[in-house]
């Protein structure tokens, strides 16, 4: 049995190319691909993600809303602890004022010594500036001395004093020279010295006046009478020779005081002898029966 074709059930055979491959299977997954974690530890009270859920459309009104409304109560919540730190802050730099101001109403001694004087009384108010007491340190004292601008090349610091004073006429307290001005007073031609003297049984007082003897480190020759010998009137002094069976009156210039014995100067010269009693009765010229 013959097939007969139509024309149109009929076609030419043509000659091309065709590309090859090979065949495998694979799976589609998202060009992008993060996690989403939760930030704190909370009960889920809803849930507005879900499968299939297109995050890069508009979201939920709602949700958006309620986490703004949190965010603008931390803020306010974190406003409130900034003002109260303000607060706290303020408060203590007040107590720090408190507390400074009750230290100041004790009055502490800069120096240990006996207050010499109280220029405040009780109930009355005081300024900041206000003096309310002094204080003197009696131990060690200080005496100052003025220096005649032709000894000026024998005081040198650390040198020995003697100090006397009428009060304790026959005691002598011991010092040293811890101070000397750079400059001489021009209206005295002075220089001031300055000596600390060592008081610790407390005798000497500040204010007393002092007989203050330096020290030299070689001894002078010298000569020295009985102060019984001298009789002083109008600030002249002088002295009675006794010689030839008279008495002899003799103008001299005082020196040091060593004890009971006085340096003279000029006027007597060594191994002469002096009257020592009955001085207000003696002339120049009298006769003396030895």
């Amino acid at each position: 049995m013959d097939l007969i074709f139509s024309k149109s059930g009929l076609c030419s055979v043509a000659s091309s190319t065709v590309s090859s491959a090979l065949p495998v299977t694979g799976n589609f997954s998202g060009s992008a691909t993060m996690m989403c974690p939760w930030s704190i530890s909370a009960f889920m009270v809803r849930f507005a993600i879900r499968p299939n859920f297109n995050t890069g459309q508009p979201r939920d009104k709602a949700g958006i809303d309620t986490a703004e409304a949190a965010v603008g109560l931390a803020r306010q919540n974190f406003a409130a602890v900034a003002t109260a730190r303000a607060n706290v802050a303020n408060a203590e730099s007040q107590l720090g004022l408190a507390q400074r101001s009750l230290s100041y109403s004790l009055v502490f001694s800069p120096i240990d010594g006996y207050v010499a004087e109280r220029t405040a009384d009780l109930g009355e108010y005081v300024s900041p500036s206000a003096k309310v007491a002094t204080i003197v340190r009696i131990n060690p004292l200080r005496v100052r001395i003025d220096i005649p601008e032709q000894a000026i090349p024998a005081v040198n610091i650390g040198q020995s004093v003697s100090v006397t004073t009428s009060a304790w006429p026959d005691r002598n307290f011991s010092g040293r020279i811890a101070r000397i001005s750079p400059n001489v007073t021009p209206t005295s031609r002075t220089l001031t010295v300055e000596a600390e003297i060592e008081n610790g049984s407390g005798a000497l007082r500040p204010g007393q006046f002092a007989t203050v003897r330096i020290l030299q480190s070689r001894d002078q020759p010298a000569v020295l009478v009985p102060s019984r010998a001298v009789r002083t009137e109008s600030g002249v002094s002088r002295v009675f020779v006794i010689k030839d069976g008279r008495a002899q009156e003799r103008l001299v210039q005082l020196g040091q005081t060593e004890g009971d014995l006085v340096e003279i100067k000029s006027g007597v010269a060594a191994d002469e002898l002096v009257a020592t009693s009955n001085i207000e009765q003696l002339g120049d010229g009298m006769a003396v029966k030895q």
